[in-house]
């Protein structure tokens, strides 16, 4: 869908975005009482580059708790990381470990003089279910585009309250990410169809917004061992030729194990970051969907994967757009409101 603008066509989306930031970006500065940077703290080392697509160009710090490689199901917090966490403005947390439920715990008792922000607490975020447990799965959800947008205008509309200073930077640069993703990864939505297989929880979302249905995952709790039981019911998927696609864990103990079993039976198998890699979120989108055109799917068609017809996610862009729009006018009348009091106190 395009758009008439100065003689040109352009997307619709574009303009609209063109639109939007316009109105972030000739807000008067003077609106905004000056802030120093904020520091924010992450609790997986994943999020890092996410968070500083929005953050850091804006002058702010943003350091990861765990550190790389180190399982968060498993981290314990140090009296460095009390310390650590003492100067934070902002602590952005998976909020399914214990210790991020203790970092909350200490923030609501007010030892911890932070604002804490839970990913499984943002409004309309949407965990899948996981078919071995029946149980919401609640590691990574952020991996799916549409709850990684409702993520990131979630962590900019909270650093702007935090920092009005830099509303417009980080509003500047939430746009970005928006337009990259409704561009380049949100226009797969729907396009497979298939059984699918993976490793581990995490490895859900990665491809189950595209329209593929997970069958089995074989590590179906990050906290529990693979069983006989569950390897032997991976095996029977991919030798019943109903598995289209197999997705591993880089580093996962098991993937050569489980790239030799999908060989056996001819499934295709993609590779996807490992949660405690320092792989961000959405660089972990665009390796799934060049992977996957790289395999070439949807002229498999005679195998069970066919690409679907397109839909129009234009809806889906301004939603998130004219939700971001009211959030950054509310920000804007509510300081205009504090100096009107101000003023008038004088």
């Amino acid at each position: 869908m395009c758009t008439t603008w100065c003689g040109g066509v352009i997307p619709l989306h574009r303009a609209v975005l063109a639109v939007v930031t316009l109105l972030v970006v000739f807000l008067p500065l003077t609106v905004f009482s000056s802030q120093s940077s904020l520091v924010v703290i992450v609790t997986a080392p994943s999020l890092v580059g996410d968070v500083s697509i929005i953050a850091s160009s804006c002058g702010d710090v943003v350091i990861s708790l765990v550190p790389p490689g180190v399982d968060i199901h498993e981290y314990q917090l140090t009296s460095r990381d009390l310390e650590l966490l003492r100067t934070a403005n902002l602590v952005v947390s998976t909020g399914h470990t214990s210790f991020e439920l203790k970092i909350k715990e200490l923030a609501e008792r007010g030892e911890l003089n932070v604002t804490v922000l839970d990913v499984l607490e943002i409004p309309g975020l949407k965990p899948s279910v996981n078919p071995v447990t029946n149980q919401l799965n609640y590691h990574m959800p952020v991996k799916d585009p549409v709850n990684y947008l409702l993520f990131t205008s979630r962590l900019t509309r909270v650093l702007a309250e935090l920092n009005p200073s830099k509303a417009e930077c980080y509003y500047s640069n939430y746009f970005r990410v928006l337009d990259e993703v409704y561009s380049k990864i949100l226009v797969y939505r729907d396009e497979y169809n298939g059984l699918v297989v993976v490793d581990t929880p995490h490895a859900q979302y990665y491809v189950e917004w595209m329209g593929f249905n997970v069958a089995w995952i074989l590590k179906y709790e990050e906290e529990v061992p693979v069983t006989a039981e569950s390897l032997e019911k991976v095996r029977e998927l991919l030798s019943s030729g109903h598995v289209k696609l197999l997705v591993v864990t880089e580093g996962f103990p098991g993937e050569a194990l489980l790239v030799e079993e999908a060989g056996k039976y001819g499934v295709p198998v993609i590779v996807v970051p490992h949660p405690s890699s320092d792989t961000s979120v959405l660089e972990g989108l665009h390796r799934v969907v060049s992977q996957l055109e790289e395999l070439r799917l949807e002229r498999d068609r005679s195998a069970g994967i066919s690409a679907v017809k397109r839909e129009d996610y234009t809806s889906v862009l301004y939603v998130t757009l004219a939700f971001t729009s009211g959030v950054v006018v509310g920000v804007i009348l509510s300081e205009l409101y504090k100096r009107w009091r101000v003023w008038r106190l004088r």
